[in-house]
């Protein structure tokens, strides 16, 4: 191949000792020659040593897997998908040569379909780490400098000046030279090849090669191929040379865009006039002959290696070209300048099979309704539209002819369209025009981008949710990519919360008035409105999206979802809270006559009141085991509120009457209370509103421990949530699962975040009554708390996936709450939510794939078999500041034994690092 693609050219010019051409070739080749060769200038010294902590043990929890690759015991095709994901954790911690030899190893395998989303994202992690560590050893402090294109640019460009070398090397008249001109931000940069170091000063006494590279799109598939073509100058005094390599390819990348044919020929003129004339006919000639040889059916295979997948090059020519051309670009057809390039690139057959389905027809079919059902708004059109008859062929034609979505309506609605049919505003728009042009660009697909207007038109609003789905199916993209994407472009108007056809009428109307671009200064208005009218599925829908805009909104919000529901009457408000003192009443002057143990205990009646007089010994343990609670909810949920005297012996009273009432006292429920006493009092702590909050406190206590005292406390209810959590992780970040399963912290998230209803979430009190916004909103109540955990666990997945010892793990976990914002996190989670109830298994389009088992999952069974929850629940349950419990063996592999953390997490860290790596030793 280098006798072929190296060929002389004549020199012209003082100064220039040898010109030559190299090419054209696809410049994936020489991006794999050029890789081979910086792996070999970088060597295989040390390939098997792995970094290890200060005792000794091992950092990486996948040593072997990565011994095995590097010895050839095994190919990467030939490994199990769960071993590459769970590898993914230790990428970060190998060397340069470790990386380089893992992937030069398996530079032809490409993972292909929804199975082999482990692998692609195994080597996607592979290339990032490279190219990051790659750009320290060559360009040291000064790579931070550099914006991300520019990174990506001079990576690229070292890349291929390693397979110029050698394709110079290893033709049949050998070239050789150790410098080569490297241009950095604009700035001349010489790179030596043996040291695979940059200079900035001018290397003395020694030739540099300099280039000029014509390299363009490949005619027949200029999406997805270029064609390497350099002009190679051994320059006897580099400082005079001050030509732009990459001048040349940006020109030929720009003519490319008006007209393909001609994209892979260099310029007649540019850069050097004697050179580029004396090589202008030669080159060409030389070229055409040699791009017949190129296989013409190499166009349509899909790249196979994409070494820079996120960074499209193309784009950024782009943008360098309109700049230096003219500061507005104006089209010659007279369409926004904006467009310019894409209308330029794309032709009606530009378009893949795909992209022709989403414009083709809906991802969910719906039978057409015609405009005379459509105003009648009957139940079977709400229901489905299998009844509703065909419509004729003259309302065919006049919908394709105006292009225009016919509206239902509902009784009452006044004409106003649905929110799975209404209007797009220009917000959502945005947003969606946003997540498509950087989902595109990543995938190095700028021809779609001029056919987002019809794509938009198409699947914003409702159908956002489906195209998301479809495009992560049909791209394999990794689950926690695709919420990425759909966090950033859900349109508000969408009530996540119901399975698509399910949303109620008034939620529907409720979320398409609000979503509209200055819709939401109407929320405070209308969700006291729907309170008022006792219209709970809008009020819920609002809460869900919105939260109580205000503070004073919320304690109307929160007794309207925890009681009998409807609009509220102030008689019967009073009554309760007049009730609720009586009882408190009883229970102090039980709780202060409590002196004698020998009594048995009693029962309590119909109408709440004991029956019998219980021991008073147990009164008296109800007491101090409630009082002990109390003094730790702070721990958690902190804030001003929650620290003052009179809110703290309120929290008591309430979780002591509820105790006296039922006789048995249940753990986290003073951190219940003192949650609830903050929203039903809207934070004031006056005598008077915490008096009513109170009152009311205990009520809504007593309907959400009926609710969720079965799933909040007991060895089992606790192993099935943490179960339920972490198979819900595996589902959108199978690497992030696993990773904590095998250092036995696979119960942590529910146990740590997800206790007692997320009160220990680690978020201010205030951030924790948001979240409770759209907990007790949800229609399945308490489902979205779980949404909430894995939102937040895929938002710190990089900081996770960096730690390999379980107290950085736990420490991770458990800080969290700190480093993300409240907004993004529900955003995550809303995306989560639309996922699960839109899209899940049994659904026309499942998304994402649930894993079937594997070493990272949780088998709680019953018994000794099962998850130990005893040090965990102790962590989750009392509050204090521990962090984790003891978890052990789950199936085939030991999870380690962790003691719990101090509240000095710096010394438990070192800890149970130590008796981590002493547990896995004796494994």
């Amino acid at each position: 191949m280098a006798d072929a693609a190296v060929t002389h050219a004549p020199e012209t010019v003082t100064g220039v000792l040898q010109s030559r051409w190299i090419g054209p070739e696809p410049e994936e080749g020489l991006l794999k020659v050029g890789l081979s060769a910086l792996a070999d200038a970088v060597g295989s010294e040390g390939l098997l040593d792995f970094p290890r902590r200060p005792n000794g043990t091992p950092m990486l929890t996948r040593q072997g897997f990565f011994e095995r690759l590097l010895k050839q015991e095994t190919t990467f095709s030939d490994c199990a998908a769960a071993d590459a994901s769970a590898a993914e954790a230790d990428v970060k911690r190998l060397g340069l040569h470790q990386l380089l030899a893992i992937r030069t190893k398996n530079m032809d395998f490409v993972p292909r379909g929804i199975g082999q989303a482990a692998k692609a994202s195994f080597m996607l992690l592979v290339d990032r780490c490279t190219m990051a560590l790659l750009g320290e050893r060559v360009l040291g402090k000064e790579i931070k400098s550099l914006t991300e294109a520019q990174r990506a640019l001079v990576m690229r460009s070292v890349v291929l000046i390693y397979g110029a070398s050698r394709m110079l090397a290893e033709s049949s008249e050998p070239a050789s030279g150790d410098w080569w001109l490297l241009v950095v931000a604009g700035t001349n940069h010489y790179l030596q090849l043996s040291q695979c170091q940059v200079s900035s000063a001018v290397p003395t006494g020694t030739p540099v090669w300099c280039y000029r590279s014509y390299t363009a799109p490949k005619p027949q598939d200029p999406k997805r191929s270029r064609i390497f073509r350099w002009q190679v100058l051994l320059v006897q005094d580099p400082s005079v040379w001050n030509e732009d390599p990459q001048a040349t390819e940006q020109k030929a990348s720009k003519r490319a865009i008006k007209t393909v044919p001609s994209a892979a020929k260099p310029p007649s003129s540019g850069g050097s006039p004697e050179v580029a004339t004396g090589l202008g006919q030669e080159g060409q000639e030389g070229k055409e002959t040699e791009e017949d040889k190129i296989s013409p059916t190499s166009a349509d295979a899909a790249p196979s290696f994409l070494l820079f997948g996120d960074f499209d090059l193309e784009a950024l020519f782009d943008e360098l070209d309109a700049e230096a051309d003219s500061p507005v670009a104006v089209n010659e057809s007279g369409g926004s300048p904006g467009n310019e390039v894409a209308e330029r690139k794309v032709s009606d057959g530009d378009i893949d099979d795909f992209f022709e389905s989403l414009l083709a027809e809906p991802i969910i079919q719906k039978p057409p309704t015609s405009p005379t059902t459509a105003s009648t708004g009957t139940k079977e059109e709400k229901s489905g539209a299998e009844t509703a008859p065909p419509p004729s062929a003259a309302e065919v034609a006049a919908s394709a002819s105006t292009q225009e979505a016919v509206v239902r309506t509902e009784p009452g609605t006044s004409g106003m369209p649905s929110a799975e049919e209404a209007s797009p505003s220009k917000g959502s728009e945005a947003k969606l025009r946003a997540a498509l042009t950087k989902f595109y660009a990543s995938r190095q697909s700028n021809e779609k981008l001029g056919n987002l207007d019809k794509i938009i038109s198409k699947y914003s609003g409702e159908k956002g949710v489906e195209l998301w789905a479809a495009l992560g199916g049909k791209y394999s993209l990794p689950p926690s990519t695709v919420i990425q994407y759909l966090a950033s472009a859900l349109d508000p108007r969408i009530a996540v919360q119901y399975p698509m056809g399910a949303v109620p009428p008034s939620a529907r109307r409720a979320l398409t008035q609000l979503g509209d671009d200055e819709g939401e200064a109407l929320c405070p208005a209308m969700l006291l409105a729907a309170l008022q009218e006792g219209d709970v599925e809008a009020a819920g829908a609002i809460a869900f999206q919105y939260g109580s805009p205000i503070d004073d909104l919320r304690p109307q919000l929160w007794r309207t979802l925890l009681g009998p529901g409807g609009a509220e009457d102030e008689t019967a408000l009073r009554d309760r809270r007049a009730a609720y003192g009586e009882l408190r009443s009883k229970m102090t002057s039980s709780l202060a006559e409590a002196k004698s143990c020998d009594a048995s205990a009693g029962n309590v009646d119909a109408t709440g009141a004991p029956s019998d007089e219980p021991t008073k010994t147990s009164l008296a343990s109800l007491r101090d085991q409630v009082q002990a609670e109390a003094r730790t909810i702070g721990r958690s949920m902190n804030g001003a509120f929650l620290s003052r005297p009179e809110v703290i012996e309120a929290v008591t009273s309430v979780a002591l009457t509820h105790a006296w009432r039922a006789l048995d006292h249940v753990q986290g429920s003073c951190d219940l209370a003192a949650l609830l006493l903050f929203g039903l009092s809207a934070g004031d702590s006056n005598s008077l509103a915490l008096r009513h909050a109170e009152a009311d406190a205990f009520w809504c206590l007593s309907q959400l421990l009926a609710e969720v005292k079965d799933t909040i406390s007991g060895d089992t209810a606790l192993a099935t949530q943490a179960k339920r959590l972490h198979d819900l992780l595996r589902a959108y970040d199978p690497a992030v699962a696993d990773l904590l399963a095998e250092h036995g912290l696979g119960a942590m998230p529910a146990l740590r975040l997800g206790a007692v209803l997320l009160t220990r979430f680690g978020f201010p009190v205030e951030s924790c009554a948001r979240l409770w916004d759209s907990v007790l909103s949800d229609p399945r109540r308490f489902e979205f708390a779980d949404h909430i955990v894995v939102a937040l666990l895929l938002l710190s997945r990089g900081t996770l996936l960096q730690r390999g010892d379980v107290g950085g793990l736990a420490e991770t976990i458990v800080s969290a709450p700190h480093n993300v914002s409240l907004a993004s996190l529900l955003d995550t989670a809303f995306a989560i939510c639309a996922f699960e109830r839109r899209h899940a298994a049994g659904s026309g389009m499942p998304f994402p794939p649930r894993p079937r088992g594997g070493r990272g999952s949780l088998e709680l069974s019953e018994g000794g078999g099962g998850l130990d929850l005893d040090g965990a629940m102790a962590a989750a349950q009392t509050g204090l500041s521990s962090l984790w419990g003891k978890v052990r063996a789950v199936g085939a592999e030991a999870w380690t034994q962790a003691p719990a953390l101090s509240e000095q997490l710096s010394q438990a860290r070192a800890t149970v690092a130590e008796r981590a790596g002493e547990q896995l030793s004796q494994a």
